[in-house]
């Protein structure tokens, strides 16, 4: 029997502070509703799980209340409205109630959202792997914040780098929305870690977006704005500095001032303002006759929005970067032409069925709003086109892609995350929660290390132990088997004398999925008299076994602490060192050990 879990976890807490679905969003709700309302395939069991950051597990999420609040988030916009606000609380509360998930044996873990918001979870699912041999499979929508990292927030950047490193340490295979993803995901991987590759299918997200609309009475309000019959052209996205809003308006100006406002169809733009879009909105701002022909709409339900798919006369959809385009799959559905820069992913959402211009030409785009606006016999042309190659499949065909590439994908040997990337001997590794541009191995090797609940989160500078045990897992390379080896243990002191206990044993390595504590090694104290940093060296004997590896135990039982308030915001716990990095090399490498040491500052007497 394959056990599948689908984490809604991104999805629940989008939840709380929103209620009408973007990209993302939609494509959750459109998968999961089906797999919870439908009875699992023969040969599997599917339930929904919620990430608990605070108790390092997973707890499960109500079938029917999900795909119950997943309706009502589709058929309005009020994120205060009585009936929402009870669905989701209740849901909520219920899930936080609720005993954590016993994973059974080889189960599957399937995100189809977005985790790198989500403090500690691979630290949560690395224990759940060896503990249960739990599968790990991401759905990558894209690599935006590696291809196109000027048009991304610098913390969005930051984020997927970590999470982007973590997932390829954890991940069993990946599920990817495109062909363009999956090559940029495999290409990504590549440059991260050369010669590595992760099994990857992809799940086309051309699904009717009119199934996850619900059937109501009475009339929509989408279309207040504008004057009975006008003409009008619809663009849906974010209003961020990828989708280029500033392009379109300025295509839009130059149209009026080409043919006068009289001609020219009315600009709606649907989406929230997002990150860098002041350029756009000062253009905007500062020409009255664009201002009176363009309208901006936000907090837009999904009825809405279907009601202005219907009623408008096109849609175009402009990006730097994309890895599928929903809006172009959303338009062509309802039968409209669709505009669309050619580039990345969106010449396979819109097939043949859209029409492309040179990405951010406005020459370009002019010329074929014309065509399309002015010209009635070529729209009615293109529509029919759109109705005839651009007719997208269910959303339950497109869960059955995903529950058919998952079953495909657990036919794979599942690697753990010490046989993907042993340490390097001689390389130090730093446990900083560092704000870096691109994916680092090492960054994610050393979190990956720091295993268990003894940790609390990563900071700018490392991370603190709590009170109790701090386990740390070093798995070796071969070249570290039968040689005596020598540890350095960068430490934070907590500010108060503290004495920490240090047990150092071998670290057999099932290679289905647990690690295993082997002989013992050493044992030391490791004293700590104030505040400041201080590096431990510890001498440790051969290793022998048949995957090396080191298990250090940090004991803080013997001490009594210290309140860590007013420490990195860690109020009433306890803390007892902090662990800024580590290095382990062998006893012999004279070379290693006196570059770890140039690395050190040293201060001149005196200062």
């Amino acid at each position: 029997m394959l056990r599948l879990f689908l984490d809604v976890s991104d999805l629940l807490i989008y939840f709380a502070g929103a209620r009408t679905p973007t990209g993302i969003q939609r494509v959750q709700m459109g998968i999961v509703s089906r797999a919870a309302a439908a009875p699992a395939p023969a040969g599997m069991a599917i339930a929904l799980a919620r990430y608990d950051a605070d108790a390092l597990c997973w707890r499960p999420v109500d079938k029917a209340a999900f795909t119950a609040l997943c309706a009502l988030a589709s058929s309005g916009a009020d994120a205060e409205a009585a009936d929402w606000v009870t669905a989701r609380d209740a849901l909520y509360a219920r899930t936080t109630s609720s005993a954590p998930i016993a994973f059974p044996e080889g189960a599957i873990l399937v995100n189809l959202g977005n985790s790198w918001g989500l403090p500690d979870y691979f630290r949560a699912l690395t224990a759940m792997r060896q503990r249960h041999g739990l599968r790990y499979l991401p759905f990558v929508h894209d690599c935006v914040p590696l291809i196109v990292p000027e048009h991304c927030q610098q913390s969005t950047v930051h984020d997927y780098a970590r999470w982007f490193a973590a997932m390829a340490l954890q991940a069993d295979g990946l599920l990817c929305n495109s062909e363009n993803t999956r090559r940029d995901v495999l290409q990504q991987l590549g440059r991260l870690m050369p010669g590595f590759s992760l099994p990857a299918h992809v799940v086309r997200l051309d699904a009717d977006p009119r199934e996850l609309v619900p059937e109501t009475l009475g009339a929509s309000g989408a279309l207040r704005a504008l004057r009975p019959g006008e003409s009008f052209a619809l663009f849906v996205a974010t209003l961020e500095s990828r989708k280029n809003h500033l392009l379109v308006f300025s295509a839009w100006l130059e149209l009026l001032r080409r043919h006068g406002p009289a001609r020219v169809p009315r600009l709606v733009c649907v989406g929230r303002a997002g990150w860098h879009a002041e350029p756009a909105l000062s253009l905007l701002r500062s020409v009255p006759e664009l201002q009176r022909h363009v309208l901006l709409l936000s907090g837009v339900s999904d009825q809405d929005l279907a009601t202005l798919y219907a009623g408008c006369a096109f849609t175009l959809y402009n990006s730097h970067y994309e890895g599928w385009g929903l809006p172009v799959t959303e338009a062509l559905a309802h039968g409209k032409v669709v505009i669309t820069p050619r580039h990345s992913s969106l010449t396979e959402a819109g097939g043949e069925a859209a029409l492309y211009f040179t990405p951010q030409s406005q020459p370009e785009l002019v010329a074929l709003v014309e065509r399309v606006a002015f010209e009635p016999d070529f729209r009615a042309a293109q529509e029919a086109v759109a109705r005839q190659k651009g007719q997208p499949r269910s959303w339950a065909a497109v869960k059955d892609n995903v529950l058919e590439a998952v079953a495909a994908l657990a036919r794979h040997p599942m690697r753990p995350a010490e046989g993907r990337m042993p340490l390097r001997l001689g390389q130090p590794y730093a446990t900083q929660r560092a704000c870096l541009p691109r994916p680092d191995i090492t960054l994610a090797v050393a979190e990956a290390a720091c295993q268990g609940p003894g940790w609390h989160r990563q900071e700018e500078w490392g991370l603190w132990c709590r009170e109790g045990h701090a386990t740390l897992r070093l798995p070796l390379p071969d070249e570290a088997r039968g040689v005596p080896l020598r540890l350095y243990l960068d430490l934070r002191q907590p500010g108060e004398a503290l004495v920490v206990g240090l047990r150092a044993s071998l670290l057999q390595t099932n290679l289905l999925h647990a690690s295993l504590g082997g002989a013992p090694l050493t044992q030391v104290e490791l004293p700590l008299e104030g505040s400041g940093d201080v590096t431990f060296v510890v001498d440790l004997p051969a290793a022998h076994g048949t995957q090396p590896g080191v298990e250090l135990e940090l004991d803080l039982d013997n001490g009594p602490g210290v309140a860590a308030e007013g420490i990195a915001g860690l109020a009433r716990t306890q803390i007892g060192a902090g662990l800024r990095g580590f290095m382990i090399c062998r006893t012999d490498d004279h070379a290693a050990r006196l570059a770890f040491l140039e690395r050190k500052s040293f201060l001149s007497p005196g200062q």
